[in-house]
């Protein structure tokens, strides 16, 4: 199987369990808008699923940190982890997927600085971590992403000035 989309209803408890592990050929991960709830096993995901292009989770209960492991998922072209409880800092390890197009992590718990290596990624389409609780400035070298067309980073804790360079 290379989808899996049950998007939009009304499931909840666990989404992790063995058997979804079992669909090793897994490109498209789609579980938002139910009510699903726990942690994110990063291992699991990254061993079963190694060719995910999208990993959609929004809308859910999820709860714990991103792994950094997500970072070894070569083909990820979207994360969408929006509006769960996702707590810890954004793994710098995003900035070894050098696929990543879309990053919504917004309202979440997320704290720490936006890693410096995500703006190392030159294909980020979109960014939005709004309502967080980021800390730090925001790099120039936000400058590098020239296909970026949406950077979302309102309701957090950032600070500083806001460089031409």
């Amino acid at each position: 199987m290379v989808g899996f989309d049950i998007e939009s209803n009304k499931l909840e408890g666990e989404l992790f369990f063995d058997e979804v592990f079992e669909l090793t050929n897994m490109q498209y991960f789609r579980a938002s808008g139910n009510q699903f709830s726990g942690t994110v096993p990063w291992n699991n995901v990254i061993a079963s699923f190694p060719n995910l292009v999208q990993f959609w989770i929004a809308k859910n209960r999820f709860v714990g940190n991103i792994g950094t492991q997500v970072g070894q998922l070569q083909s990820l072209q979207s994360i969408f982890a929006y509006d769960n409880s996702l707590t810890g800092r954004i793994p710098s390890e995003l900035g070894n997927i050098s696929t990543l197009k879309y990053l919504d992590l917004e309202n979440n718990l997320l704290e720490g600085a936006i890693p410096e290596e995500l703006y190392g990624v030159s294909g980020l389409k979109r960014v939005i971590l709004t309502n967080n609780f980021l800390t730090g400035t925001i790099s120039s070298s936000v400058g590098n992403l020239s296909l970026l067309t949406d950077l979302w980073l309102g309701n957090n804790l950032l600070t500083g000035r806001l460089s031409s360079e």
